[in-house]
């Protein structure tokens, strides 16, 4: 994700156009500044804005416009920014708090800016007109509450503030999850650099997930019910991707793919140092990880087999067997060859497909168990078997109802299984 430092600069740009779209062709409209009034309102309130801006913007982020907001709009995009860099800066309140009054001075007059240009090349196209008026006389007095900070020239930050980013902490197991899943994505996509040791390398390297994934739902063990099916889920998974990373030593991919040596290394140490595994939600933790490991894995599959229909996998000619040798004189036992179909790849396709499958349905069974714990049930749904009865054995004979009926059990603190849900 983008820096502190990078998301002014975004604003100032994406403010620009907003103001150049708006002097050429746009009307007035009321348009995202409900939106960009709550995201700015979010950022003053981490950086002490003025607060006699507060009650102009909590009116302009209630005030209805009766239209829907076009996403794709110049100032839905001011909107947005605004919004990435409120959460950017509130991830982190302590980093801002200690910021020097030079960098949070200079924050402030970037989002009063931002607003004042904005409210201005807004009312540059208005007409008074009932339905504007009310918006109209808000964006007024914002263009007047925030002019001061037009006036100050842009420089950059110079303390820590300008480098906050969303995403995992650098160093962090996250980080380094974050890493070889971008760097092995990269390269097993790449025709060049998408080598044997790379596919090894990087099916080795979700087995070695699976395996410390299923090691930290070790500490789940007698709070949840379903937990020893997860486990048993994930050390499958863990055993189908050691199958896709077992290469028989007759097939050959060439290239280089040296960053992802570098990454598998230091992802395996902070494995080997840190866990997924501590503290309430983190069962949603291990989800994320399995997930990324899956999204990295479905690329190993349809890379291997595209590899694998254009000819790009070698195999010995010696593995292909007396009969293709006899049948193409001159190819001598230790010539490399590129793979005519033998099932040497397609043994390793159906092993990636296989490992794959089993991933997904101990991520299946992950979420079921996540789902629970969030609802405060430690336990996989229960199933209760009704036995007949004089009234049940009526209907039966009219052929409404079967020899009995299986009904759910909702355990105390679980939403209801049908019907309207509060916030669903």
């Amino acid at each position: 994700m983008a820096s502190v430092e990078a998301l002014l600069d975004s604003l100032r740009e994406r403010t620009r156009e907003f103001m150049v779209a708006q002097s050429t062709s746009l009307p007035f409209t009321t348009d995202a500044w409900a939106l960009l009034a709550r995201n700015a309102t979010r950022v003053l309130d981490l950086l002490e804005g003025p607060i006699e801006l507060r009650p102009i913007l909590q009116q302009l982020a209630g005030a209805p416009d009766g239209q829907t907001r076009d996403e794709d709009s110049p100032l839905t995009r001011v909107a947005l920014t605004l919004g990435v860099l409120a959460d950017t800066l509130g991830s982190r309140p302590d980093v801002v708090r200690s910021a020097s009054l030079m960098d949070r001075s200079q924050l402030r007059a970037n989002i009063l800016a931002s607003l004042h240009f904005a409210a201005e090349a807004s009312l540059a196209r208005a007409v008074p007109r009932g339905q504007h008026l009310a918006a109209m006389l808000l964006l007024r007095d914002l263009a007047e509450g925030t002019e001061l900070g037009s006036h100050v020239p842009p420089r950059p930050l110079q303390g820590p503030v300008s480098l906050l980013r969303l995403g995992p902490a650098p160093g962090s197991l996250d980080d380094a999850i974050s890493r070889w899943a971008s760097i092995a994505t990269e390269i097993l996509s790449s025709p060049t650099r998408a080598t044997k040791y790379a596919f090894q390398r990087t099916a080795a390297t979700i087995a070695r997930i699976c395996c410390t994934v299923e090691n930290d739902l070790a500490t789940y063990e007698g709070q949840a019910g379903g937990v020893p099916h997860v486990r048993a889920a994930v050390l499958a998974a863990f055993q189908s991707w050691q199958a896709a990373a077992d290469w028989p030593t007759e097939l050959r991919l060439d290239g280089r793919s040296g960053e992802l040596r570098q990454c598998s290394k230091d992802l395996e140490e902070a494995m080997s140092k840190g866990t997924w595994c501590a503290g309430p939600g983190s069962l949603t933790g291990l989800e994320s990880v399995l997930l990324t490991a899956s999204e990295v894995g479905a690329v190993h599959e349809t890379q291997l087999r595209q590899r694998l229909a254009s000819g790009g996998l070698w195999v010995l000619a010696d593995a292909l067997g007396p009969a293709y040798l006899t049948r193409h004189p001159g190819t001598h036992r230790s010539d490399w060859l590129p793979d005519p179909g033998s099932h040497f790849g397609w043994t390793l396709t159906d092993s990636a497909r296989r490992a794959n499958s089993d991933l997904r349905l101990s991520i299946g069974l992950l979420q079921q168990l996540r789902r629970a714990d969030v609802e405060g049930v430690r336990a996989l749904p229960v199933w209760e078997h009704v036995a007949s009865s004089p009234f049940l054995s009526l209907h039966r004979e009219r052929g409404l109802i079967g020899p009995s009926s299986v009904i759910s059990i909702d355990r105390p603190g679980r939403p209801p299984q049908h019907g309207w849900v509060p916030g669903g």
